[in-house]
């Protein structure tokens, strides 16, 4: 906030570097305009629409945006904010976006520059990572939301998914949550006919190969590393997640530390399989 007067006087950091902006835009309200008859999520998206002509033709742009996309469907929002969020990364534009959709990291997104971190509800500490919690009925009793509704609300939520594995981490969000506390670079989801980037070499990865087995390992050629394991018939179909590390060294430690450390928040504990190639995981 070095580039706006007003923020002269705020000290968050002791010592930050700070580039000079030649824009900055900031997207952080929600209103209708019934003059023009303009929705909410109209007017937010003409917004966003000339932020990102104006990122056409600068690179030197800060843009903050505010649960950008909420205004639809929960499904097409996140579709069209992963793809702002793509085109944004790939010019390189220094971006601040802040949403509540949980889900748009199980997309299959391209970029190599976009960190996921999240405020954890207690400690009110940024961790990096995505966010699987949600507060609403806390806040919505908090802001004076009557009991009753409060507690119909949460037999609703209840009987819609006590049948189905909603409120249970997928196997994909243990597997992310795993990298993360590892590495705070992108994870990339590999489909069984695609590859990682060509600019990642040194990566520690998951094969998820069923829905109680994942395997882990690093490499410091995992293109190679893939189709090496992709030769094995049982794993020829298999799904890898992919997170860049420094080089051999950086991921061999991450992977002992996978072996070593049990992750609380995910009860999952690493056992050896000792076969020369990766690490079973069993979930």
């Amino acid at each position: 906030m070095t580039n706006c007067p007003s923020y002269e006087r705020i000290r968050v950091f002791r010592k930050a570097t700070v580039p000079v902006f030649s824009h900055i835009f900031v997207r952080a309200r929600a209103l209708d305009c019934a003059i023009e008859k303009h929705s909410s999520f109209s007017n937010e998206q003409k917004d966003i629409a000339h932020i990102i002509r104006c990122v056409e033709t600068s690179s030197h742009i800060l843009c903050l945006m505010d649960e950008p996309c909420r205004g639809t469907a929960t499904a097409d929002g996140v579709a069209v904010l992963a793809s702002i969020m793509e085109c944004l990364a790939a010019k390189n534009t220094t971006s601040i976006i802040s949403t509540h959709f949980h889900e748009i990291f199980d997309l299959d997104m391209n970029f190599t520059n976009i960190t996921c971190v999240h405020i954890d509800s207690s400690s009110r500490r940024i961790g990096i990572g995505r966010s699987n919690e949600c507060r609403c009925l806390d806040i919505a009793k908090l802001s004076g939301i009557p009991s009753p509704i409060l507690k119909r609300a949460s037999g609703l939520l209840k009987r819609k998914y006590e049948n189905t594995d909603v409120h249970q981490k997928t196997i994909e969000e243990t597997v992310r949550q795993l990298l993360s506390e590892f590495s705070v670079n992108p994870i990339y989801k590999i489909l069984p006919t695609e590859m990682p980037p060509t600019c990642i070499q040194n990566a520690i990865y998951v094969i998820v190969v069923d829905d109680q087995t994942i395997y882990c390992g690093e490499s410091c050629g995992i293109h190679s590393r893939i189709e090496q394991h992709r030769k094995e018939h049982f794993k020829k179909e298999c799904i890898f997640f992919v997170t860049e590390c420094n080089n051999k060294t950086d991921g061999l430690q991450k992977e002992a530390r996978m072996l070593s450390q049990k992750v609380p928040w995910l009860n999952v504990s690493c056992i050896s399989d000792n076969d020369g190639f990766h690490t079973q995981i069993f979930l």
